[in-house]
């Protein structure tokens, strides 16, 4: 249990003429960039982020609902603003002028071409839905990159002491136990040595 309890304590603590001891204080920084990198490879692995994209984008394509907000585009003002433009673009050619002498102008002709433009919000979300990759738009390799420079980025706030207290807060209780059984163990162990050391 004496052991145990030693071992435990040198593991967290630097005992002046121990070699060995502190091991977490001393490796504090081969802690951090193994903490680093067990979350980049297991959480932002290339292939399993392109795997998670392409398996969540119908869903994230339902939650945008792309229809609904290219039918809000299609009849917004900036949407009419720019019909006016390019009818009066129109109605300045040779081709509008001509229309212009049948009595068609920009107000007539408005009317007949919005309910037209209106009417491909469905099929532009349905092209846009067929098409659109979302492991295209996001590329996981750059998405990893981030996140290995925000990690680094945080893990440098992390000294030897907070490292420390991080993973003694983490296990020190369950090491506990470790000295408890070593204490039953070493009971158990010294009882039988003592028995059989009667009966030779």
């Amino acid at each position: 249990g004496i052991t145990n309890w030693l071992a435990v304590k040198m593991l967290f603590d630097k005992i002046p003429g121990l070699i060995g001891s502190g091991v977490i204080r001393n490796q504090f920084l081969e802690i951090r960039n193994s903490v680093k990198m067990i979350v980049l490879d297991t959480f932002f692995e290339p292939n399993s982020m392109m795997k998670y994209l392409n398996d969540k984008q119908d869903d994230w394509l339902q939650k945008l609902d792309i229809n609904t907000k290219i039918n809000e585009v299609l009849k917004s003002k900036a949407a009419d603003d720019i019909v006016d433009k390019h009818l009066n673009l129109m109605m300045s050619r040779p081709e509008g002028m001509m229309l212009s002498f049948m009595g068609v102008n920009v107000a007539t002709l408005k009317p007949t071409i919005l309910p037209f433009i209106h009417g491909l919000g469905p099929t532009v979300s349905s092209v846009l839905s067929d098409n659109v990759k979302t492991s295209e738009l996001i590329n996981p390799e750059n998405v990893r990159k981030q996140v290995d420079q925000l990690l680094s980025a945080k893990l440098e706030e992390m000294t030897a002491t907070r490292v420390k207290v991080l993973i003694e807060h983490m296990i020190r209780k369950h090491l506990g136990w470790l000295v408890i059984w070593g204490n039953v163990f070493g009971a158990i162990i010294g009882v039988i040595c003592e028995v059989s050391s009667v009966f030779k």
